[in-house]
C-alpha cells in the first residue's frame, strides 16, 4: 500500500503547491491518526507525528470535526496547545 499512499503524497502536495506533507490513516481500535507517509519533513517532526490522538492537535481536530481546520497562528490558536 505504500507505493500507493507516497503517489497520492506527491499529487496532493503538486497539487497544492506545498513542500511538506503528511498522510495519516485512522487506527480505530487505538483511536489514533497513524503517519504512513509523509515528505519534507525532518525526522522529530516525523517522530512526533507519528501517532495522533483523535482530537489532538490540528489533524486530530480536523478528522473529529470531518471538517478543514485552518492554523492562523501555531503558537497563540487552542488547537495546536495540545
Amino acid at each position: 500500500m505504500a507505493p500507493a499512499l507516497e503517489e497520492l503524497l506527491r499529487c496532493a502536495l503538486s497539487l497544492h503547491g506545498a513542500d511538506t506533507g503528511l498522510l495519516s490513516l485512522v487506527d480505530s481500535e487505538q483511536n489514533v491518526l497513524r503517519a504512513s507517509v509523509s515528505a519534507g519533513f525532518d525526522g522529530a517532526f516525523t517522530a512526533a507525528a507519528e501517532t495522533i490522538p483523535m482530537g489532538s492537535g490540528a489533524c486530530g481536530v480536523c478528522f473529529m470535526r470531518q471538517e478543514r481546520v485552518i492554523v492562523e497562528d501555531a503558537e497563540t490558536d487552542p488547537v495546536t496547545a495540545d
